[in-house]
């Protein structure tokens, strides 16, 4: 599945962002004064729908592999700081059986 991914480069920061969906909070990880962060958006069911970063590589192509999979993120995986980074290591591990 083609995941909408957008990068742009402004006075030598880069941008990117992956995603798309209507969303109802952000939770920023990180410095936005420093341009150093990740932004995480959130749907009304409490669904990650898309990823801006500014300074954090990998991560947007990360959540666009994740979604490409036909995975999803949910605000409880992203929510602790100490652990917001563990989804990544479940790309490219199998889908779970839904029954």
């Amino acid at each position: 599945e083609a995941v909408p991914f957008f990068f742009t480069l402004i006075f030598g920061k880069g941008i990117r962002y992956a995603g798309h969906g209507s969303y109802k909070d952000v939770i920023i990880d990180g410095s936005m004064e420093d341009f150093k962060f990740v932004a995480y958006f959130i749907n009304e069911a409490d669904t990650v729908t898309a990823v801006a970063s500014c300074g954090r590589d990998p991560i947007v192509a990360q959540f666009a592999e994740l979604i490409s999979q036909g995975k999803c993120l949910g605000r409880g995986q992203i929510e602790d700081p100490a652990t917001r980074e563990d989804w990544t290591k479940k790309l490219g591990q199998p889908l779970p059986q839904v029954r």
